[in-house]
């Protein structure tokens, strides 16, 4: 059975980020797909529409916890 996917809300600030990290051909791929797995998770999917959209155990890439997102790139 699948997690739930958290409750996250993005301001259009974040969101932004999170849209120009993934268009990026310099980000970093699992970035890229913890992006995705966040932006699907905060327009309403759960972890199973999520996993389906993504052909991948969503689960796995959810938050567990609430955690902030950063505003800026994280450094490598």
């Amino acid at each position: 059975m699948s997690r739930p996917a958290p409750e996250i809300l993005l301001t259009s600030e974040e969101k932004g980020t999170l849209l120009r990290w993934m268009r990026s051909s310099k980000s970093e791929q699992r970035m890229v797909q913890r992006a995705r797995v966040i932006l699907l998770a905060a327009s309403g999917l759960n972890g199973k529409q999520i996993a389906a959209k993504m052909k991948t155990r969503a689960a796995r890439l959810l938050p567990r916890h609430k955690l902030p997102i950063s505003r800026s790139k994280p450094s490598r």
